[in-house]
């Protein structure tokens, strides 16, 4: 994938692209408000709480937004951008930010970087072109988006994510070419502009010395750990951005360029579902946590060059940065459900969701620190998304957690997500003489889902009817060996009962 891949590779869960090895979105794409943590680069940075965008349809960030730096990855421009023919003064200005950076981040420029401004019609037809180039890769991710209820039936995830994209993106680093994009005027370069061109010579840093147009190719049937990556990569760019406005800007530059972050048009974003705001700003605000959290460790950049070399394996270690090396996720085998079925069934993705996806998917109906709560613990999962020759889709989710008490947690928050999604007031529980406890939900038209515990393993179902949803987890629960389900059809006892919660 080329330049919009990797953005959407933070949120996305699908299927590894064409030729790049970042995932498609299953979070919708990232680019979104700058997040400003608030350490003193002139010492040790310390580390700030992790706050998470509301789930209503308009958060009000615990940061003060401003213009987002899209991931760094290739950068495929269709149309050549004719080189700017910059000012001498503004030319010696780009000069002086990017040795500013340079110094801030401890590498040596082993190279020139080209750089070109951009027009807002130019930055956003070079979007538009790279989601065109992965439109196949998107559209999966709309239909699993659709399935779980995290973009409407009537939405369009390429139409959206070309609109949040067009709205908060300020710039971009090729990594083919090492050229630099940034969204300005040569006339009117402001304060904003001057942070984007540090971020981004941070990234022409990182392509030198660590090779990040790469480094996530070995991950690419893992979206959860190359979101974890450019989560590093973009935590890095970000702290560098934060150092840079600390240690460069005096008082009188820091108010003006505060006032132009609230100045800024974050309409779009703060539309979007809460799903993709909140994965949207995942690389930048806890991706600068977590970096943060690394330049304590000396007060400098070492650990955070030592992370490239030894990458963080899941969103959970960016989330938790002190399991960093600590906590490697379970690998999960899903049964070959596709064999199991029968009758056509073919296989559309097969990926991890990891935590960042879980809690982003539950606060589209939970408040964001019970989402929260509830996505931590995770251990590992593994999912798969079929569809039958109708064309209907079902998926099929097996994962593992710390503890029976976190599986559980996880279970009680994805029976009140379905709930609210689907309108329904009542689940089907069912008890069944091997352990593990399902919950099923069906609304005509809607969703069918079902949910399963047991000690610490959640199985998750979702289709267009039960009949579907209960062949999905007769197969998976059978052949993972948990539950002989076959076996036990007979002795489940039935009861209905009403649970509640506030979508």
């Amino acid at each position: 994938m080329r330049a919009i891949v990797a953005i959407i590779a933070l949120v996305i869960i699908a299927s590894a692209c064409g030729d790049e090895p970042a995932p498609i979105p299953t979070a919708i794409p990232q680019s979104s408000p700058t997040p400003q943590p608030t350490p003193d680069p002139t010492s040790t940075p310390v580390p700030t709480p992790t706050p998470r965008p509301t789930s209503t349809p308009e958060p009000t960030p615990t940061f003060a937004p401003a213009p987002v730096i899209l991931p760094t990855v290739e950068v495929v421009v269709e149309t050549p951008t004719p080189e700017a023919a910059f000012p001498l003064d503004l030319d010696r200005k780009l000069d002086a930010i990017s040795l500013q950076a340079a110094a801030i981040r401890g590498l040596t420029n082993r190279g020139s970087f080209e750089r070109r401004l951009v027009s807002s019609d130019e930055l956003r037809q070079m979007l538009e072109d790279n989601l065109e180039e992965n439109a196949e890769d998107i559209e999966i991710a709309d239909r699993l988006y659709s399935l779980l209820g995290i973009i409407g039936p009537d939405s369009s995830l390429s139409s959206l994510l070309l609109d949040v994209y067009s709205n908060i993106v300020v710039g971009l680093f090729d990594t083919d070419e090492n050229v630099l994009f940034v969204l300005a005027d040569a006339e009117e370069f402001t304060l904003s502009n001057e942070l984007t061109v540090a971020h981004e010579v941070a990234h022409g840093l990182q392509q030198q010395h660590f090779n990040i147009r790469d480094i996530r190719d070995p991950y690419e049937d893992n979206s959860d750990r190359m979101r974890a990556i450019t989560a590093l990569i973009e935590g890095d760019a970000s702290l560098v951005e934060l150092i840079y406005r600390l240690r460069v800007f005096n008082d009188d530059q820091r108010e003006r360029h505060m006032e132009e972050s609230r100045s800024t048009d974050l309409s779009a974003y703060r539309a979007a579902p809460p799903f993709i705001q909140r994965t949207v700003v995942f690389p930048y605000f806890e991706g600068a946590n977590f970096a943060i959290y690394l330049f304590q460790q000396y007060g400098d950049f070492t650990a955070i060059d030592a992370a490239y070399e030894a990458l963080p394996e899941s969103t959970e270690q960016i989330l938790h940065p002190e399991l960093l090396g600590l906590d490697s996720p379970r690998e999960i085998e899903l049964p070959d459900l596709v064999a199991a079925l029968g009758g056509g069934w073919s296989e559309v993705d097969s990926d991890v969701m990891g935590e960042l996806f879980i809690a982003a998917l539950l606060e589209g109906a939970l408040a964001p620190d019970v989402a929260a709560s509830a996505a931590a613990g995770w251990g590992g999962d593994a999912f798969i998304l079929m569809e039958d020759p109708s064309g209907n889709e079902a998926l099929a989710s097996v994962s593992v957690w710390d503890s029976s008490e976190d599986a559980a947690e996880y279970s009680s928050a994805l029976m009140e997500y379905f709930q609210a999604i689907a309108g329904a007031e009542e689940w089907t529980e069912q008890q069944s003489m091997f352990g593990e406890v399902a919950h099923r939900i069906a609304m005509e038209g809607v969703v069918a889902v079902d949910v399963r515990s047991k000690e610490d393993t959640v199985w998750l179902a979702v289709g267009a009817n039960l009949d579907t949803v209960d062949a999905v987890v007769a197969e998976t629960l059978e052949d993972t060996g948990e539950v002989d389900m076959t076996a036990g059809q007979n002795e489940m006892a039935t009861s209905t009962t009403a649970t509640t919660t506030s979508p």
